[in-house]
């Protein structure tokens, strides 16, 4: 990750969380297009019946499950990412907390015993690494052009 990172504005603070927040809906989506891919057309095509030199139909949708998968760089990437960076550490815990298990601010701050500005000195870590990710996947093509 060589490119500079721009500064976390409140803006972009938003986007990047609105991406951590719906996750499990974009992974959804994706295992859905997985599982369409993988039942799509049960049966060979004729090129492949009489003898042609064309790929076999398991063979065709194995190549578009690697194409879709391979070298994934996408939100979902971004946001696994920076879970697998902070495994182990609070900021994970909150991580879950706050975008998976939906509790408040208020209540992590509580569960977790610190205080609203090391809450939010976390959040601001763990949202820079996930902008650095999404300038490394070139989410962000705008960005590049205020630098």
């Amino acid at each position: 990750m060589s490119k500079s990172t721009p500064t976390l504005t409140r803006s972009l603070r938003e986007q990047i969380e609105w991406y951590f927040r719906n996750n499990r809906a974009d992974q959804s989506l994706f295992e859905s297009d997985v599982q369409d891919i993988i039942y799509s057309g049960i049966t060979a095509p004729m090129s492949y019946i009489k003898g042609s030199s064309g790929t076999s139909p398991t063979e065709s949708k194995a190549m578009r499950l690697m194409e879709m998968t391979d070298n994934r760089k996408d939100w979902s990437a971004v946001v696994r990412n920076t879970y697998v960076n902070y495994y182990g550490r609070i900021e994970h815990d909150i991580m879950i907390s706050l975008y998976s298990n939906g509790l408040s601010r208020s209540d992590i701050i509580e569960h977790f015993r610190i205080c609203k500005k090391r809450f939010y000195r976390y959040r601001d870590r763990w949202l820079k690494e996930a902008l650095k990710w999404a300038m490394e996947f070139e989410l962000f093509p705008l960005l590049e052009m205020l630098e």
